[in-house]
């Protein structure tokens, strides 16, 4: 039997099912990810960076947690992502972005390589909110 949280993950991000929610559902299940001992402070990097009202570079953010620009970000992303938007507030990962758009790698769980308008849109919104959210909280 699933949770509250994972049976909203699965209405909302089915495509990510393979890559977070498996280790979401059922922890018992050795799939580990990458990193996933410095979700805590890759969390905690990303709040501090949404207080502040900055976004960084895939290099800049590795640098600041300890990961490697080329990752995998992907796997410890997608995760904080689903438990963060499951408890309400704004996707925080939006906040590490592509250095040559000033985009997230992925918008809505799909890739933005290059953004679509309709993907800008998405992340400029999703941006406001962020800021909206966490610009109050103490540092």
């Amino acid at each position: 039997m699933r949770d509250r949280t994972t049976t909203l993950c699965l209405t909302v991000h089915p495509r990510v099912l393979e890559s977070v929610l498996l280790d979401v559902s059922a922890p018992h299940m050795d799939t580990k990810i990458p990193y996933e001992d410095k979700e805590d402070e890759i969390r905690e990097a990303l709040k501090k960076l949404a207080r502040s009202g900055k976004k960084l570079d895939y290099r800049k953010f590795g640098e600041l947690v300890g990961i490697a620009t080329q990752g995998p970000w992907k796997p410890i992303l997608d995760r904080i992502s689903l438990k963060e938007s499951a408890a309400g507030p704004p996707d925080i990962t939006y906040l590490v972005v592509r250095k040559r758009t000033g985009y997230p790698g992925q918008i809505g769980f799909e890739p933005s390589t290059t953004p679509s308008a309709a993907q800008k849109a998405i992340a400029d919104e999703e941006f406001k909110r962020i800021f909206a959210c966490y610009r109050h909280q103490k540092t």
